[in-house]
């Protein structure tokens, strides 16, 4: 199956960059998603760039978050 033309773009670049020719893109709705879906509203929000190389350094909703989804519990 082919791309949809306006992600063809990045699929080439990932073809160039690693010389992959086949992959698979899987969407996932923000609900499942909250730890990433507040972390991009958290950026949003504040116009502004966060790096978090540790687990120490990222805030603490998002640590809390992160042990909840390495216990397997869903978030309400």
């Amino acid at each position: 199956m082919r791309a949809p033309w306006h992600v063809k773009h990045i699929t080439d670049q990932i073809t160039q960059l690693f010389g992959i020719k086949i992959f698979v893109f899987v969407h996932t709705f923000r609900e499942e998603n909250t730890l990433v879906d507040h972390l991009t509203n958290t950026g949003e929000v504040t116009k502004s760039h966060a790096i978090y190389y540790d687990f120490g350094s990222l805030p603490s909703k998002v640590k809390a978050m992160l042990m909840i989804d390495q216990q397997g519990f869903p978030h309400l």
